[in-house]
């Protein structure tokens, strides 16, 4: 997975112009597990993902770490021919840790934790009743991650995340 940050951070602009805006992560793991209920076609799924951004400019150092572990529950839209769409709602625990540091020397260090509502919508290739693995592709979208920061301020770290073309392993039932 990676993500695209969607929203400007007003901290930066304001307390530190001269650092560029968190724009995209770097690639990172997302390990989840799920339960498909045939007879409503939909799934709840536990993931896990984490990421780290750093930004630097002049001695000056910002690096922001994100934990996110997410309760999604999707209600799949039809199957044409094996490609199945889905949309869903997104209950997520949060962990970021902030640190800043000029010169080598620390600045500001802070952990966050909350719970984030979030949007999730993708698709699967559905597997067949005799394959063990799937295809799917996903969008996460978190429209309120914010941090506060000193001086009143706001540290903004809405995303969307996107998962392309991830692998899902399932277990075989032919009840």
């Amino acid at each position: 997975a990676y993500s695209f940050f969607s929203k400007r951070s007003v901290y930066n602009k304001t307390n530190k112009p001269f650092l560029d805006d968190h724009r995209v992560s770097t690639v990172y793991p997302d390990i989840g597990i799920g339960y498909y209920h045939y007879k409503l076609d939909a799934t709840v799924n536990l993931s896990y993902r984490f990421f780290t951004s750093t930004l630097k400019a002049y001695g000056f150092t910002q690096q922001v770490k994100r934990n996110s572990l997410a309760l999604e529950a999707y209600k799949f839209l039809g199957d044409y021919h094996g490609f199945v769409p889905f949309v869903g709602a997104i209950a997520s625990y949060e962990k970021f840790r902030v640190r800043e540091t000029a010169n080598e020397v620390e600045t500001f260090k802070r952990t966050y934790e909350f719970i984030a509502p979030g949007i999730i919508a993708g698709w699967d290739i559905r597997p067949t009743r005799t394959d063990w693995w799937g295809v799917r592709t996903n969008i996460r979208f978190f429209p309120n991650l914010s941090l506060s920061m000193p001086g009143n301020s706001k540290m903004n770290m809405q995303q969307v995340e996107l998962n392309f073309l991830q692998m899902i392993l399932t277990t075989l039932n032919h009840n």
